[in-house]
């Protein structure tokens, strides 16, 4: 997944489209310098973001409330204690979503969510289209594992980038995403009990590879 930086036009129509309405307690994972968590945390106060990207391990942080890690290493949000939790950017879940890392980092994220909240993942268009079809498979697929529903949406700059008149001076891009988005059951889950959702998805990938070589 790469570094998903997003206009302030953008983050204003996703808010008020439902991306952190009516919530307050958001983690942005892949925040870089909090530049726009920066802009959510004047309106969710709640607002704490998560980086496990080298390249922005030395970068000054634009807000508070900001990890430097790994989302698969030691989570430090509590279980049950977000509202929402948008992806835009992140290390381990730029590699295999079939490997060990990428299922543990999201039995994290989703051991924090409140019960019947959302994780979204935000994939960006290529060349300024409709993100590879196999790459949005590849998360469904990866999120099929855990207990939960799932719904994939489209965004598209629209007339917030022609009033804003940034397309004049060329100086934002237009911007067409897929909004990959997962809800967790009303029932509350463990932490343990997403981590094993997480081994059995990991198990279930290396069994057929065992019968294979033998």
């Amino acid at each position: 997944m790469p570094s998903l930086p997003l206009p302030r036009r953008v983050a204003r129509k996703l808010v008020r489209g439902g991306l952190i309405h009516r919530v307050n307690h958001v983690l942005e994972v892949g925040c870089g310098d909090g530049e726009l968590l920066f802009f959510w945390g004047r309106r969710k106060p709640g607002a704490a973001g998560i980086d496990d990207r080298p390249e922005t391990a030395g970068l000054p942080s634009a807000a508070d409330g900001i990890t430097r890690g790994s989302v698969a290493g030691k989570f430090p949000f509590a279980p049950h204690s977000l509202d929402r939790i948008i992806v835009t950017g992140s290390s381990t879940y730029a590699a295999d979503l079939t490997a060990p890392e990428a299922y543990i980092a999201t039995a994290n994220l989703l051991s924090a969510l409140k019960p019947r909240r959302r994780v979204i993942f935000l994939e960006p268009g290529v060349a300024g289209g409709r993100p590879e079809e196999a790459r949005l498979r590849t998360i469904e697929e990866h999120l099929e594992n855990f207990p939960g529903t799932i719904v994939t949406r489209s965004y598209h700059d629209g007339m917030e980038r022609f009033l804003s008149l940034e397309w004049l001076i060329g100086r934002k891009r237009q911007v067409d995403l897929m909004l990959v988005t997962f809800t967790v059951p009303r029932k509350p889950i463990s932490r343990l009990e997403w981590h094993q959702h997480a081994r059995e998805a990991v198990m279930a990938r290396q069994t057929p590879a065992a019968t294979r070589a033998a």
